[in-house]
Formats: C-alpha cells, sequence, structure tokens
C-alpha cells in the first residue's frame, strides 16, 4: 500500500527507491498499436514506433496516428530522460473497428504468445488470456456478420494487477511481442493495442 509521505506532495510506494511526486507521476497508460495479417506467422515487435513512424505488420507506408500510439518515442530507445514508468497491468485491446468474428478471437488466443521484455529479459508472458483488454465496447449482436469482440471484458475490474510492477528506466529498451505456433486464419487484417497501464513519470514543464 502506497503511503503518504509527511509535509510534501509525494507519497512511497512499498519496494520503490523514491517518493513519487504528483507534480510529475501520474496514473495512466503508453500503448502502441500492431496489425497482424490474415494467417501472421513471423513474430511482431510492438511498442517500437511512435507517430508517424510505421505501424508494425502493416503494409509499408501505413503510419501510426495519435489514436494508435501515444509513445514519447520508440520503446527501442527506452523512455526519455527523466521518464519512469511503473507497470501495473499489461492490457492487449482489440483496436476499435475491427470486425472480429468468434472464430477469429478463437484463432489468435490458440496461436498466439505474448512476451514484455525490459532490455532482453522477459518480464511477462502468456497467451492473450492472461493480458485482458479491459476496456473497448460491449454489447450483444445477433448479427454475426457485425459482431465486434475484445479480449475478455471491457471493464476495468477485468484488468489483471501485477503483485509488483515492471519497472522501466530512461534509456533502457522494451517492447511488447506477439509470436505464433502456427499461422494465423483470420478472415481479415486485425489490430491490436498493446497498453502498459500504471505510475507514468513525466518531467513537469
Amino acid at each position: 500500500m502506497a503511503q503518504q509521505t509527511p509535509g510534501t506532495l509525494s507519497i512511497r510506494v512499498p519496494g520503490f527507491p523514491e517518493p513519487l511526486s504528483f507534480g510529475d507521476w501520474v496514473h495512466d497508460a503508453l500503448f502502441g498499436t500492431v496489425s497482424f495479417g490474415t494467417t501472421q506467422q513471423t513474430s511482431l515487435r510492438g511498442l517500437q514506433a511512435t507517430v508517424s513512424q510505421q505501424k508494425p505488420g502493416a503494409a509499408a507506408g501505413t503510419l501510426l496516428t495519435d489514436r494508435e500510439t501515444n509513445l514519447p518515442g520508440p520503446g527501442n530507445s527506452g523512455l526519455p530522460s527523466a521518464w519512469a514508468l511503473l507497470v501495473y497491468s499489461i492490457q492487449i485491446v482489440i483496436a476499435p473497428g475491427t470486425n472480429l468474428a468468434i472464430a477469429d478471437l478463437r484463432n489468435l488466443h490458440l496461436v498466439t504468445l505474448f512476451k514484455f521484455f525490459i532490455s532482453t529479459k522477459a518480464y511477462s508472458e502468456g497467451p492473450l488470456y492472461r493480458f485482458p483488454a479491459a476496456g473497448g465496447i460491449e454489447g450483444f449482436t445477433t448479427n454475426n456478420a457485425t459482431q465486434w469482440l475484445n479480449n475478455s471484458g471491457s471493464t476495468p475490474g477485468s484488468r489483471r494487477a501485477f503483485v509488483i510492477p515492471h519497472y522501466l528506466k530512461p534509456d533502457v529498451s522494451f517492447m511488447g511481442e506477439a509470436s505464433f505456433e502456427a499461422a494465423t486464419s483470420l478472415t481479415a487484417t486485425t489490430d491490436l493495442e498493446m497498453v502498459l497501464e500504471g505510475l507514468v513519470k513525466r518531467p513537469v514543464i
């Protein structure tokens, strides 16, 4: 449990070496988008590009937009100086607008393995269900041709929280990697968002 530091606008988190100042640290998320092909088998590395750079997995010339990523820079270069992130949860979200059939989502769950790396060490890994979306559209339709599905429920309560957060330091590389035991068999190209949620340190301007 976080403890307030008397006389300051900061808190201390057990196991973390420095106080978290409310002027710099906020509860937020960093995210990036990758594009899965209908028969994807080559591993995809996400969180590696920022706005106006090539979207991983997409056709050449398809650039990431502000809606698809908010990374301050590519993950392979690490966070900028004075930034940091305590990752308390990772979410894999079927990007809004993707018309995903039930069979497509089942196929993704069967063949996809997700790993989150800091430098060369894998800190989290497993099938997609271990990283529930905890957001997005939720509803019901009897029209199979227009259904929209997600990776678990859309409520924040479905989020899987880590007991110990992953600590991203400045200038240390990180990435989310999707690998496949077999080629995907999807009816359409599918965008997935990789979301790192937790406490983000941004320098006050």
